[in-house]
């Protein structure tokens, strides 16, 4: 597998080039990106990629200056840009350079036909060396199992219906229909302790069981337990003794800081990222609340707040409100309650009958005209709710408003 550094200022272009293709397919990975010129010195030192991709120019860094620096090592070099007719060719050959590419119009057709013709000319292997070939290919299948396992996590399309055949050809086999997740964050890694050593040592602790390790970033690992509890102890039993056995392993094998989050079980492949997004609710959690620049209320009841002022007269349930900010139904209550002490039904409640006392006082509106407006399609049960809240009818109300609102 050819190693490759991806080093822009540009936090987009880094981005768009490492995610625009399966590099691995064609023999190549991004080990690392680099956003200035100090920090893809230091990458290369530590990680000596092959092949580098540097978008020019730099905004304090001369362009010869740039490409000396990088090729002062064993690497070869390509060249990204926006215009590349503002670069003498023959001057960036002399200097080392093997491509210059277009970041204009940008095309992964053109990438890939260019990493295919680096791979023929430049990197191509003796034919002799058959393990070496053998064992391309074992990352390149490790790494569409990967990305396979992170589709799973994100969420699989429940339209698509998953066959045993595809699981398979990712070498991949779910024999029982329940699973557990497990997260390990990492915290400090040195060069030495990466998140691959830590998936290599719990890949052989795992090997005779049902799990799936997947290398999701730099400091995380997800462990995917297929589980058949009708043969087993009670499914949290199982749940607490799969973190335990982890978090064990963790303290006597690695000394550096560590978290560990599990998920509930759940039924079927399609949940598999319900529980993942269960595991890492858990572990924003136990992090600190999120801040707003301006105000130490957590970004995500500012966020469901903001729903509801603008969409209060419509039908929102939880679920579907849990779903439009990224949580889960099961933990979106739980955490709004937390957050702000009451419920999510009756902080709706609240804001929709203060915004209907408002147009009570300052309208002419019928009340059924009100009703609706703040989402209430019964004039009958909004007047029955409102009596409850107020001590009145919202005509008792229209007629004498108490002076505190």
């Amino acid at each position: 597998m050819i190693h490759v550094l991806i080093v822009s200022e540009k936090t987009l272009t880094r981005v768009g080039i490492s995610y625009s293709i399966f590099w691995e397919k064609f023999g190549y990975t991004i080990i690392d990106q680099a956003a200035s010129l100090s920090e893809a010195l230091v990458k290369i030192e530590a990680s000596k990629p092959k092949l580098v991709f540097v978008e020019l120019p730099f905004k304090t860094e001369d362009n010869t200056s740039v490409i000396e620096h990088l090729k002062s090592y064993p690497c070869q070099l390509v060249i990204l840009s926006a215009d590349i007719h503002a670069f003498n060719h023959a001057f960036l050959h002399n200097l080392g350079v093997l491509d210059v590419m277009s970041t204009e119009n940008f095309q992964t057709d053109d990438l890939i036909d260019r990493l295919n013709h680096y791979s023929q000319t430049l990197f191509t292997l003796p034919e002799e060396n058959a393990n070496l070939k053998l064992d391309i290919q074992k990352d390149i299948l490790n790494a569409a199992k990967q990305q396979f396992l992170r589709k799973l996590l994100c969420g699989w399309n429940k339209k698509n219906v998953l066959s045993p055949a595809t699981l398979q050809h990712y070498g991949i086999q779910f024999p029982y229909n329940q699973f557990i997740i497990l997260m390990v964050k990492l915290e400090g890694m040195s060069q030495t302790e990466d998140i691959q050593t830590l998936a290599h040592f719990f890949k052989h602790k795992f090997i005779n069981k049902n799990v799936y390790l997947c290398e999701n970033g730099l400091d995380e690992l997800v462990c995917i337990y297929n589980v058949d509890f009708s043969r087993h102890m009670n499914p949290h039993d199982i749940i607490h003794h799969f973190k335990s056995h982890v978090t064990h392993l963790m303290e006597v094998n690695f000394q550096v800081p560590f978290s560990v989050y599990a998920s509930n079980a759940y039924i079927g492949v399609a949940n598999i990222a319900t529980a993942y997004k269960e595991c890492f609710q858990n572990y924003q959690q136990a992090m600190k609340p999120m801040k707003n620049n301006d105000s130490t209320e957590n970004i995500y009841i500012k966020t469901i707040k903001a729903y509801i002022e603008k969409h209060y007269a419509d039908d929102i349930k939880a679920d579907d409100l849990a779903v439009e900010v990224n949580l889960t139904p099961s933990y979106f209550s739980t955490f709004f309650k937390s957050e702000t002490g009451q419920t999510y039904k009756n902080y709706l409640i609240d804001y929709r009958l203060t915004k209907a006392r408002e147009l009570l006082t300052t309208t002419t509106l019928h009340v059924v005209e009100i009703a609706q407006l703040v989402g209430y399609p019964n004039e009958n049960y909004f007047s029955k709710l409102f009596k409850q809240k107020m001590g009145m009818s919202p005509t008792q109300y229209r007629k004498s408003p108490p002076t505190n609102g």
